[in-house]
């Protein structure tokens, strides 16, 4: 308790130099060590501690420490399963002019605290925090607490992960709007609203929210914009989302990742790329239901990587050749990925004329061979070939032989072009259209 070793014929040996420590799998520890004490402490971990119940006044140092970890950075509680309260440091009577919590955590920036499901009280005192994460706690009273005790000016980053009993952000949230820059939100069950003012995180550059299946819309008001600094914008596995506001997305000019998937009741995501001069990302893939798609992909002279497919089978016929249209012009797609239907028995002819075109991946598509076409991909460096389960044959060996930069080629869940690529000396085996690529995986004699 007094942060000393006691070593055999040398006497005591402070600790007082330690800056790292790892405290873990400890499993029978019923209280913390003083670690307040350490007056060059940096980094603290304690994790494992299965017996533990709760961090007790003495974790800071005891009253007659003046400063209470003067130079911890990080902090991280983690798989504590019965750990069920952190408790204030007693803290003795300063002078007037200086603030109490100063004399905890002064300099504490990295706050993480994972798998601690029974905690439900923490500390107040946390004046410099910049990164906050949350992960596996039934109770959401400890992330109000502490950020009712933090800096609005301080906090950066905050990552919220599987809090069972929360069910709004509007209460935590107040005050955090002019320096947050990234909030992920992630596989909280009962969340059912996020703060309605998201145009006033002004800050704001990535907002990432996943498996949230309580979240149904994104509130919104007529004329309110998003977030002006975003570039970020994820969500997935949000089972209930039935609404994207595309006039709110449209007013994000800086925007440059735009990611919707697997948001199963989600109808619509009409927005115009054209009014995002800057985006470089777009993924729309597994949402089953969707039926209207963006538009102006093919005017967008910045967009490198798309993601696309996994709609309704009633999309809109007029909406989707739009889009293969668009993605046909584009004359700065480096990187592809599509998702087609079993029922598609051809690739879209409007991608022969992507020469730019650097990586190709194509999923659940219905045809039978490639086209002669695919030889004029003459950028193609990399293609993904996965579950066309009736592909058998690759295009000709001389329009394989013009694809001059193909490196890769790596086929999963094909089970007909595999059999085809099988036997090398057959003379109806697909093989020898492949054989000169220089990294195969899936196919070909050894498979």
């Amino acid at each position: 308790m007094r942060m000393e070793v006691f070593l055999d014929g040398r006497g005591w040996l402070k600790l007082d130099k330690l800056i790292d420590v790892f405290f873990s799998n400890c499993e029978n520890c019923e209280e913390i060590p003083m670690f307040g004490l350490l007056p060059l402490l940096k980094y603290l971990t304690l994790d494992g501690l299965n017996n533990l119940q709760s961090i007790g006044p003495s974790f800071y140092g005891g009253q007659e420490t003046r400063v209470m970890f003067p130079a911890l950075e990080r902090l991280i509680l983690s798989n504590m399963p019965n750990l069920t309260a952190w408790a204030e440091a007693e803290v003795m009577p300063v002078v007037e002019t200086r603030k109490c919590r100063e004399q905890v955590f002064p300099r504490l920036e990295d706050l993480k605290i994972k798998n601690c499901p029974k905690l439900i009280t923490s500390p107040s005192h946390f004046p410099c925090l910049k990164k906050l994460e949350i992960d596996t706690i039934e109770s959401d009273f400890p992330l109000t607490k502490i950020l009712s005790s933090s800096s609005p000016t301080s906090l950066e980053v905050l990552s919220i992960s599987r809090i069972s009993s929360l069910t709004s952000l509007l209460p935590h949230l107040q005050g955090y709007q002019k320096y947050l820059r990234e909030l992920t939100i992630e596989d909280c069950e009962k969340l059912r609203e996020l703060p309605d003012d998201l145009h006033s995180f002004q800050s704001l550059i990535i907002l990432r929210i996943f498996e949230c299946p309580s979240l149904q819309s994104i509130s919104y008001q007529s004329g309110q914009k998003g977030p002006p600094s975003l570039r970020t914008l994820e969500i997935s596995s949000c089972s209930e989302l039935s609404y994207l506001p595309s006039e709110m997305i449209e007013s994000i000019r800086c925007l440059e990742d735009l990611s919707v998937t697997r948001c199963n009741k989600l109808v619509s995501i009409s927005i115009d790329l054209g009014e995002l001069p800057c985006i470089s990302r777009l993924e729309i893939s597994y949402c089953f239901e969707l039926r209207n798609l963006p538009k102006g992909i093919g005017r967008h002279s910045k967009l490198t990587k798309l993601t696309i497919g996994g709609f309704s089978k009633s999309i809109d016929f007029n909406s989707f050749q739009t889009v293969l249209d668009d993605i046909g012009q584009s004359k700065s797609l480096r990187n592809l990925s599509l998702n087609g239907w079993k029922h598609c028995d051809s690739l879209p002819y409007q991608f022969q004329h992507l020469t730019s075109l650097e990586s190709l991946t194509l999923f659940d598509f219905g045809m039978e061979a490639l086209p002669e076409w695919f030889g004029g991909l003459s950028s193609l460096s990399s293609l993904s070939l996965c579950a066309c389960y009736k592909l058998r044959h690759m295009p000709s060996k001389e329009a394989m032989q013009r694809l001059k930069k193909l490196q890769y080629l790596i086929v999963t869940c094909c089970p007909l072009l595999r059999e085809m690529c099988r036997e090398e000396n057959s003379p109806d085996s697909e093989w020898s259209k492949i054989s000169h690529i220089r990294h195969i995986g899936g196919v070909g004699p050894g498979f």
